[in-house]
């Protein structure tokens, strides 16, 4: 399945909005995420949420067998009178940022030969496509990491854990492509990972066909570049 994100007019933008609500609803559905039984009061929504609202951090430090001490500390707060000024993210196209080369799987490859493609390639997600190139799924460190995790649990008999061990990239994939169009900006894929939640996009050409994959990380590098960092990365 694939949710491709053509950039335009307002329209556009609302129908794009209503396929990531469907395609959100199917990450949620499918992801059946394995979390320590000690850790119910640790999570990412909480701490993103304590940023959002301006409060001071906390650090929290979970220990050997899981007990849990917090630490709160201070910070500056944000500047309110600071102007904000528009990059040119806006005007420069994806692909002029995305990775060319890129290290994809069929369905049917064996897990195994995944993690070991992936480690030796050293990326952060392999793409999952079908003939002639299209993207149907993405795994990512987090799925195996994840899938490690249920099966270690299933090994310990843990209650809540189990279920089949994935075989091949198609049990190991979140069966979902949020792709962009290549005509896309900079900023498209910065908003599309900031919505999402998410580090990498496939740049996908007019007939649905994988023509590149955008990271994080090619959005700092640019940032730094763009500000005059381009010695540094």
């Amino acid at each position: 399945m694939g949710v491709v994100w053509n950039p335009g007019g307002a329209s556009d933008r609302a129908e794009f909005a209503r396929k990531i609500v469907d395609a959100t609803a199917l990450r949620v559905r499918r992801r059946r995420v394995a979390r320590l039984p000690w850790c119910a009061s640790c999570s990412t929504g909480g701490m993103a949420k304590t940023m959002a609202n301006g409060t001071q951090p906390i650090q929290r430090i979970f220990r050997r067998h899981g007990e849990q001490t917090e630490r709160a500390l201070t910070c500056a707060g944000p500047t309110p009178d600071l102007a904000r000024v528009q990059t040119i993210a806006d005007q420069v196209p994806v692909t002029e940022i995305m990775s060319r080369d890129t290290t994809c799987a069929h369905r049917n490859l064996e897990a195994a030969a995944l993690v070991d493609l992936m480690v030796h390639s050293h990326v952060g997600c392999i793409p999952v496509v079908e003939e002639p190139g299209r993207p149907i799924g993405m795994v990512t460190k987090f799925d195996l990491i994840e899938r490690l995790f249920v099966a270690e649990s299933a090994d310990a008999g843990r209650a809540g854990s189990g279920g089949p061990l994935p075989e091949t990239a198609s049990d190991l994939m979140m069966p979902l492509a949020i792709t962009l169009a290549e005509h896309a900006t900079v900023a498209h894929v910065a908003a599309l990972m900031a919505a999402e939640a998410i580090h990498h996009v496939p740049i996908v050409d007019a007939g649905g066909c994988l023509i590149g994959v955008v990271s994080a990380m090619d959005v700092v590098r640019w940032l730094a570049a763009n500000d005059g960092f381009g010695a540094a990365v």
